[in-house]
């Protein structure tokens, strides 16, 4: 069996460097896909702005629902505030679950890609 000390530096320093990049463009998509959606599914600049404000208060008050649902409320309630009827603001708000969709699908793409590579090097160091 190899030495698992002599194989910690298995990963260069540009592999973790672009990983790193990686994993910071995901974390900012992660708050701009949910306002993305909002606006693609006809969303005002409101019910963008409402998606944004419902996501940083999902994520404090109601944690890890928040995430979810404040985005979701938070475009709704900027729609209806901005005048716009029930039909079109629960679709902006459809538009914001959908980007969060999105975005958590985005997250564990990227996540897999990362244990993937640590597996691999684990198998190789311990075989």
């Amino acid at each position: 069996m190899k030495s698992f000390r002599k194989n910690l530096d298995q990963f260069s320093g540009r592999f973790l460097i672009i990983w790193a990049v990686v994993t910071i463009v995901v974390s900012i998509l992660d708050y701009i896909i949910p306002a993305w959606g909002t606006k693609k599914f006809g969303g005002s600049k409101r019910g963008v702005l409402g998606s944004m404000i419902g996501l940083l208060f999902g994520l404090f008050l109601f944690p890890p629902f928040g995430i979810i649902i404040g985005p979701f409320v938070g475009a709704v309630l900027g729609e209806i505030t901005g005048g716009k009827d029930n039909k079109a603001a629960l679709k902006a708000g459809l538009g914001s679950f959908v980007g969060f969709l999105l975005g958590t699908l985005m997250k564990l793409i990227v996540s897999g890609m990362m244990a993937w590579y640590f597996i691999a090097e684990i198998i190789k160091t311990v075989a």
